[in-house]
């Protein structure tokens, strides 16, 4: 005999029934068919709880068990009780099948995981586990949690998104059958810690790091706390102090720990980012799917038109006027139908979404997403509002994706994109604006949750591309073996125009050339990574100020003796002028790096080869060029302040870029580079051709 558990979705109302045969088998019988559709008439769900196997008890002796028990009350075949399901089903796990578990997943770690659970195992204060979106994350820190032995770990996030996975993960495998998902918005959660506490479970409590009325006031000790999308609010007040209110050793999860990676040694941070993963992949490792990048650029007459030749295509289509429609309706329309609809005047192999079916799309505003669903309708993909506004969670776009198989797209702003996991979704659509690496890296990987490859179409190409190179230097800098390969060997990059073409590397180059700013923002990025400890050591008077803004936002000090805590403590001990002189040198720094793309262009016009830092300094341009007559940048790498490789690395990229950019046009090239030294003020033409001929 076999015994369920089955509940409502709201938990309201449960019942136990038992079957010779399988749960799936069970479900499809008529007596079930008519319960199921009673309770979905009402605008309900019946879903399984519990499930244990070749067991001689009956249903009845749990039913007459239940009904002992204070606040069950039993109505022809259902249950209602004012405690949790979680409760109820450990109850009945103890009374009646102590030596019968629960029938589930036995996860079986990947390689990396592996990897995470062993370099996390040793005493630490704070540790970073920074890993690619779809990595499994939650999935690595639990099997932590379980293999230290903690009994409350405490998880908290800036969203409210990531929940349902962390509380799925808990639920679903055997590996995790001594957790205990609380979520702290529950109005009983201290029942459930109290009761839960006093068993053999590990408590998982989950809540926002907002939620500081529950957090800072459990009726319990923290043994770890874990800050989930943690380069979210790093070092927020909140986090700050709900940080020195707990006690107790901190892991930080991420998946683009891009600006605060280099506060961890290399002891207390795993790094697994999509480019390991991939090169995992290349060395026979691992089946993982891949990224394919589509540059679809928007170009249209209707556009040009109103618009002319405004790189900025999306917002310009997507503007909404205050009573939240389309300015321009027909624009809008227009893109619809070109790139949505059936395309009958291409061959099936030449549409843009001919392998697509399930879409994630963001857009510019929430007003925007709201008004774009009503163009969506008239298409093959049903359209699901899902920005902030629309109080719409993981389970929501799961189930609107299963109830449209032939076509869906969940339009957001940038809501319910951190930790959401849809496994049927295959292409990600940009339509909005913004260059945050974060935001990109982020939503381009609410694919890839699958086994099958994944599309990202994205309608500004530098934006894209820029992302994708930044996300590759991080990798090569933490990681050097990823550099064994280009860039565009771990990603496919594909241009559209009513067809596809594969582009090769040299021509990614071309078109991030067309922004030759990159190679400023490429070099000067090595920034966020300077050693502050180190930098104190450096003495030196040159003080300018960068032309971008400062990178660096706040110092964070490692103590080495401190087994990689951060030590904001010591941080905070550090007088005003003590913290001004830090970042007079970071800003010195990053002025010194901006320009070195212009140090690069003059020896590339005087047919100089570079191809390291080394070669940069030494170069008779570099002093004249940078101001940097106290060889500070030299200092610099010579007192591990930089990394001399991951430096020479992104100077090999910058080199290219600005190859590119001279040989399409080498005035408009020196003028934008030349911006570096000479903020706001314009160079007369007759000086730029005297500094080309020199």
């Amino acid at each position: 005999m076999n015994i369920y558990l089955v509940s409502t979705l709201d938990g309201k109302v449960f019942g136990v029934g038992q079957t010779t045969r399988s749960f799936a088998e069970r479900h499809k019988d008529g007596d079930w068919a008519k319960l199921h559709n009673y309770f979905k008439a009402r605008g309900e769900e019946l879903v399984l709880v519990g499930w244990w196997e070749d067991t001689s008890v009956l249903d009845t002796e749990i039913h007459k068990f239940l009904l002992t028990l204070p606040n069950i009350r039993k109505y022809a075949e259902w249950f209602t009780h004012k405690t949790t399901l979680d409760i109820i089903k450990n109850i009945i796990e103890e009374k009646f099948f102590p030596t019968t578990p629960e029938k589930k997943d036995t996860l079986r770690l990947a390689k990396h995981q592996k990897e995470f659970v062993s370099k996390a195992g040793k005493d630490y204060l704070e540790f970073l586990l920074f890993a690619k979106c779809r990595a499994g994350k939650s999935v690595m820190t639990l099997s932590h949690i379980v293999d230290k032995g903690h009994k409350v770990t405490l998880v908290v996030a800036r969203y409210t998104s990531p929940m349902q996975s962390w509380k799925n993960d808990t639920k679903d495998f055997s590996n995790f059958s001594n957790l205990v998902f609380i979520n702290l918005k529950d109005k009983d959660y201290k029942k459930q810690i109290e009761y839960w506490y006093n068993t053999d479970k590990q408590l998982i409590l989950w809540s926002t790091v907002q939620g500081q009325r529950q957090t800072l006031n459990l009726p319990v000790d923290v043994d770890l706390l874990v800050y989930d999308e943690a380069d979210h609010g790093y070092n927020t007040d909140q986090w700050n102090k709900l940080r020195e209110a707990t006690n107790c050793p901190v892991l930080y999860v991420t998946g683009t720990a891009y600006k605060m990676v280099w506060d961890f040694a290399d002891s207390q941070r795993y790094i697994y980012s999509y480019y390991e993963e991939q090169l995992d992949k290349k060395r026979g490792l691992n089946n993982r799917p891949s990224m394919e990048v589509i540059l679809a650029e928007y170009e249209s007459a209707q556009y040009q038109a109103i618009y002319g030749d405004d790189p900025d295509a999306m917002k310009n289509i997507f503007n909404v006027d205050n009573e939240g429609n389309f300015v321009d309706e027909a624009l809008v329309q227009e893109f619809v139908t070109s790139k949505f609809a059936v395309q009958r005047h291409l061959r099936p192999g030449n549409r843009l979404l001919k392998d697509s079916t399930h879409l994630y799309i963001t857009l510019p505003s929430k007003a925007a997403c709201n008004a774009f669903a009503e163009y969506m309708k008239g298409t093959r993909f049903a359209p699901l509002v899902a920005h902030g506004d629309a109080k719409v969670n993981a389970d929501d776009i799961n189930k609107h994706i299963e109830e449209n198989p032939n076509g869906s797209c969940i339009l957001t702003r940038c809501a319910n994109v951190r930790g959401v996991t849809a496994k049927k979704v295959d292409t990600i659509i940009n339509c909005a604006e913004g260059s945050s690496i974060e935001f990109w890296t982020q939503f381009a990987f609410r694919g890839g949750s699958s086994d099958h490859d994944w599309q990202v179409i994205d309608f500004c190409p530098q934006r894209c591309l820029e992302s994708l190179r930044q996300t590759y230097v991080a990798a090569c800098d933490t990681s050097p073996e990823v550099a064994e390969y280009k860039f565009t060997d771990y990603v496919a990059i594909t241009e559209w125009n009513e067809g596809f073409t594969t582009l090769s590397a040299e021509e990614v180059n071309e078109i991030l050339a067309a922004d030759v700013g990159n190679a400023i923002r490429l070099v000067s990025g090595l920034t966020s990574s300077i050693n502050f400890n180190n930098l104190r050591d450096l003495d030196f008077n040159l003080d300018i100020q960068p032309v971008g803004s400062n990178i660096a936002k706040s110092i964070t000090l490692n103590d080495n003796n401190a087994n990689g805590k951060t030590n904001k403590k010591k941080v905070n001990e550090l007088t005003k002028s003590e913290k001004d002189e830090i970042y007079q040198k970071i800003a010195t720094i990053q002025a010194i790096l901006e320009r070195v793309p212009l140090v690069l262009f003059h020896a590339i016009n005087s047919e100089e080869s570079m191809n390291s830092i080394d070669s940069v300094i030494s170069s008779s341009h570099y002093q004249p060029v940078t101001m940097d007559e106290e060889n500070i940048l030299q200092m610099a790498l010579e007192h591990n302040v930089i990394n001399r490789e991951s430096l020479s690395k992104r100077i090999n990229s910058a080199y290219i870029d600005v190859q590119h950019a001279m040989n399409n046009d080498k005035r408009e090239t020196l003028f934008k580079l030349s911006q570096s030294t000479q903020p706001q003020q314009d160079i007369p033409l007759e000086l730029l051709d005297q500094m080309l001929s020199f």
